[in-house]
């Protein structure tokens, strides 16, 4: 008879808050649901099982977000892996029936690297799935996503944490032109604290998109002293960018992201 408690942290480096303890270790699976969790997250939860007369943690954590007051157009992506860790989930493992109608994403195509595809709600009055429901939304992968004009919804996501057993490091190749990108980890972090922006070149460019104003923000790499300008913008969970190099002569080099947390 093994128990093990639940605890629920709002960042990866804080002391986590402990939800509920004593709980009997049930195989092959256990289900705890968190009724006090409110607002946009992220929540970050993992079990921590009794051993010996102390806590020990498990391997990996889960994450719960929530995007909030989509409406119109909206740069975003999926900073998750999947719960069984073998698969990239597709929209309607993701956002399942939650968006009206007439809804839309717009993925990259990776391998035109020049156009998007469509995933489209498919239903008339009430959302039914998703069409064609084949492309894999992975932790880099950006997308953009309408939601039918005249509405808003919060967007829900969940998945497993990257940890530093299935990516402690993430390497992304980038194209030439324009890339689409999500930062690959659930933190929120300033442009110019990741290893893309410090890796820069002169002419080098990014852009974020502000749901709110509809419009979107660049930054772009200039100098000297070479720098970012203006060097404000932060990366939220779920949200994803645009990058340039201005080099495009050949494929610029691989974007190389190291886990910006210690545990998982």
């Amino acid at each position: 008879g093994k128990v093990y408690r639940m605890v629920r942290a709002t960042s990866l480096e804080n002391m986590p808050a402990v939800l509920a303890s004593n709980i009997a270790a049930t195989p092959p699976i256990n289900k705890y649901t968190d009724t006090k969790a409110t607002g946009t997250g992220p929540y970050f939860y993992w079990a921590e099982f009794a051993t010996n007369g102390s806590y020990e943690k498990t391997k990996n954590a889960a994450c719960f977000y929530r995007l909030t007051s989509l409406s119109n157009m909206n740069m975003i992506h999926y900073g998750l892996e999947s719960f069984d860790g073998f698969r990239h989930y597709t929209p309607m493992e993701i956002f399942g029936k939650s968006l009206p109608c007439g809804s839309t994403c717009w993925v990259f195509d990776t391998a035109s690297k020049t156009s998007y595809v469509d995933e489209s709600v498919t239903g008339s009055f009430i959302p039914t799935g998703w069409n064609p429901n084949t492309n894999e939304l992975w932790r880099t992968r950006g997308f953009w996503m309408y939601i039918k004009s005249g509405t808003s919804v919060h967007v829900y996501c969940n998945g497993e944490v990257p940890d530093g057993y299935s990516a402690p490091i993430t390497t992304v190749n980038l194209s030439t032109n324009w890339n689409l990108l999500g930062y690959p980890y659930p933190v929120d972090i300033l442009w110019t604290n990741t290893t893309l922006a410090k890796n820069a070149t002169y002419g080098d460019q990014m852009a974020i998109w502000n749901k709110d104003q509809q419009l979107i923000r660049y930054e772009q790499c200039a100098g000297p002293p070479l720098r970012w300008y203006p060097g404000t913008s932060v990366i939220h969970v779920g949200m994803s960018f645009f990058f340039k190099a201005k080099n495009e002569a050949s494929n610029p080099s691989p974007w190389i992201e190291v886990k910006p947390y210690t545990w998982p």
